[in-house]
């Protein structure tokens, strides 16, 4: 596989919400203006995962904060052509399925990606057919007691709003064996002057 080229970029961001303990960055930090400690998960191979940045003084609203981060940016041909070589700290960590999912969602999966020959083009078919398949609310009812939520969410309900997407997404790569983890806590925003949001 090729190796992708990162570039390095300079973040400005203004807190405006309540008061936080953890600083939100681009992915890949490498520096902030702030001090603080970075949470990680330590594995047996001497790799790391970063989980959070937590900072040392509470991040207040109308604060501001510099991060410089490195941008992966790769083109769909490289994303193509990346292989399936994981590390195995990535699939001891990433490839967990409870064991209450139920077969039909590795069924559903196989069928999704049948005649898919790369791990990119597997991903992009789970993307759109959840895209094509499951309708977005912001709002939805509990699952029924006892049900679990991803399979209810994809057999039954069909409708649902991001983490519910988002978990589906992570279950139904991870039958498939491609690593995957859920991010949560970000948001688009919306566009503001001067390239802010």
């Amino acid at each position: 596989s090729e190796i992708m080229t990162a570039l390095s970029g300079e973040f400005v961001f203004t807190w405006q919400t309540s008061q936080s303990a953890m600083l939100p960055t681009p992915s890949q930090p490498v520096w902030a203006s702030r001090t603080g400690s970075i949470q990680i998960a330590s594995h047996k191979d001497a790799n790391s995962d970063p989980l959070s940045w937590n900072v040392t003084s509470k991040l207040q609203p109308g604060d501001q904060y510099q991060v410089r981060a490195l941008l992966l940016n790769p083109t769909r041909i490289e994303l193509r052509n990346a292989g399936d070589f994981y590390p195995d700290w990535i699939k001891e960590r990433y490839l967990q399925v409870p064991e209450n999912i139920s077969a039909g969602l590795s069924r559903l999966a196989e069928q999704i990606t049948a005649g898919k020959l790369t791990t990119f083009d597997k991903v992009e078919a789970v993307t759109e057919y959840l895209r094509q398949n499951i309708t977005y609310s912001e709002t939805i009812p509990a699952p029924p007691p006892g049900v679990d939520a991803v399979n209810w969410f994809l057999f039954s309900w069909k409708s649902g709003f991001c983490n519910y997407y988002a978990s589906a997404e992570v279950l139904l790569l991870r039958s498939l064996g491609i690593p995957a983890r859920m991010v949560v806590g970000y948001a688009q925003g919306k566009s503001g002057d001067y390239g802010t949001f």
